[in-house]
């Protein structure tokens, strides 16, 4: 439910706070008080001179990720996005998200829109200079907490797989079953009257793809028939590509992938398919139906010996201009073949630009070299650090499950020592219990992350070195809104506002005498650089 008040007047759009209240359905039974929140809210936007708009969404949990569960807080920030807000509120952190991750990813949000966040219960205020920046880092953070999470994981899912239990999204036409092992999906649904199940529509493009139907051509029919994705991404049309990830699927021979990590060109190790194994479900596809829509895909392929592949991100993926033609730069090659290299689009369409290639290399260590003269003085470093500390304490789920599994534990050991619980049962519950305990990460582990993290910003070459090609990109777009090449050399940068500062106190604008460093104030390429 969303509501507006309107005070705004002439003279420009209006300043205003955009107030997220919000509380679960458990919270509801235990007097838990929307209307506490927003009195919080307009004292804030009294004190700002703020107009007050109040989003609140009862009966929601923040504990997940699918933003789609809570469409409140997804107009929130699409307001925000839009332009309609000058800063976010809320009463304590934990009704914004109770995800890390969501948590930074949408602090992310906020700071490309220019959009200001105070949380009034940890005193969390980004509305000042400092603050802005300290959001602009949180954000960039999401980037290697998801990755720390990911390893945090990788216990249980190798666990799970060693059960030969699935991970991740069930396939089309699968549900879980009542011991939450994979079952066909035989849910029966309406479509133009008639009744069906999403394991009918499998079977169909199965059957149409072994008539040696191409990709599309399936789509097509799943669609005309009236099916329609599931899945987190909801109800859509089906694709070639999602037909084409359908049909090689052996997850429905009853088979799991096994993933392995793999040393690759670039030194570092990836995770690579390297084959699958027996799972614990079913199959829901006959294995001779399988194998005649591999041959029948087979024949489709006009090519057989060619490599399909797919669209990676470089480094300066979409920052990156030419300063001959101000067209953007394209990375050309893929990583298996060798070093990729960087032109300018114009020339690459025959447009008659004279810029050179040159090895994407060359610009990422040009980028490097700078990098190493930018310092964010250490007071900033701890207050940003501290910052990330505060919130991780707020909405680790890992600390609050690791509280709420020790807490248990104590109190059956009161139980067993008060007689009320039998020595046996007592055992058995705190062998469970201390099973649960060490699949969670240690707990100094936060804090040998936060020391990475602190490595990071003491040393941004260091965080540059340690990226991959993706990772580069996430962090030259947090700290560039444009880089600009000419005559193969990287001429100027644009900061982000939140960097300019910073920029300005370690490269100030002053000649050398020739144009193969970076300057920062402003993007005339007749100039020297400092």
């Amino acid at each position: 439910m969303l509501s507006f008040s309107r005070n705004g007047g002439l003279g420009g759009p209006p300043q205003r706070l955009g107030f997220y209240a919000r509380v679960s359905s458990e919270e509801q039974t235990q007097g838990y008080s929307i209307d506490a929140q927003l009195r919080a809210g307009q004292q804030l936007a009294t004190e700002r001179g703020l107009e007050f708009t109040s989003y609140i969404e009862p009966g929601r949990s923040a504990k997940g990720e699918d933003l789609r569960r809570r469409p409140v807080f997804k107009q929130l920030l699409d307001d925000a996005e839009a332009g309609r807000l000058t800063m976010v509120a809320v009463h304590k952190l934990d009704r914004f998200s109770r995800n890390l991750r969501v948590t930074l990813e949408q602090f992310e949000r906020l700071s490309r829109a220019g959009v200001t966040f105070v949380s009034l219960t940890e005193n969390l205020d980004f509305s000042t200079p400092w603050g802005r920046l300290a959001l602009a880092m949180l954000g960039a953070l999401a980037q290697f907490y998801s990755e720390n999470l990911g390893q945090e994981t990788s216990k249980g899912k190798q666990e799970r797989k060693a059960q030969g239990l699935y991970n991740g999204i069930l396939s089309f036409g699968m549900v879980k079953g009542a011991d939450r092992v994979p079952v066909a999906d035989t849910t029966p649904i309406e479509i133009d009257g008639e009744t069906t199940t999403n394991l009918d529509g499998l079977l169909l493009a199965f059957r149409e793809a072994a008539k040696g139907r191409s990709d599309a051509e399936v789509a097509r029919i799943l669609n005309a028939a009236g099916y329609r994705t599931t899945g987190n991404r909801g109800r859509n049309l089906f694709s070639k590509d999602t037909v084409a990830e359908m049909l090689t699927n052996r997850f429905y021979l009853g088979e799991l992938p096994v993933v392995e990590k793999v040393r690759g060109p670039d030194g570092k190790l990836h995770k690579v398919q390297t084959g699958w194994m027996s799972g614990k479900h079913a199959a829901v596809i006959p294995s001779d139906l399988f194998e005649s829509v591999q041959e029948a895909r087979a024949r489709n392929r006009t090519n057989p010996n060619s490599v399909r592949t797919e669209r990676q991100p470089w480094s300066l993926s979409g920052i990156a201009y030419c300063g001959s033609c101000r067209s953007k730069l394209h990375v050309q090659g893929r990583p298996i073949e060798g070093k990729r290299r960087v032109g300018c689009y114009a020339r690459i369409q025959g447009k008659g630009c004279p810029e050179p290639s040159a090895s994407l290399d060359w610009y990422e260590e040009q980028l490097h070299a700078y990098l190493a003269r930018l310092v964010i003085p250490p007071d900033y470093r701890d207050r940003i650090l501290e910052m990330y500390a505060s919130v991780r304490r707020n909405l680790d789920p890992q600390a609050v499950d690791r509280a709420k599994l020790q807490a248990r534990l104590e109190r059956i050991k009161k139980l067993f020592q008060w007689g009320d619980m039998p020595e046996a049962e007592y055992l058995t519950e705190r062998t469970e219990i201390q099973k649960q305990l060490a699949v969670l990460a240690p707990v100094d582990e936060a804090s040998v992350k936060l020391e990475r993290l602190a490595g990071y910003l003491r040393d941004l070459p260091l965080a540059w070195e340690h990226a991959d090609q993706r990772q580069r990109n996430h962090i030259a777009r947090r700290l560039f809104q444009e880089v600009w090449i000419k005559n193969q050399r990287v001429v100027a940068v644009k900061p982000q506002p939140e960097f300019k500062p910073f920029f300005d106190l370690n490269c100030p604008d002053v000649r050398t005498g020739g144009s193969d460093g970076i300057r920062t104030r402003d993007l005339s390429l007749d100039r020297a650089a400092c």
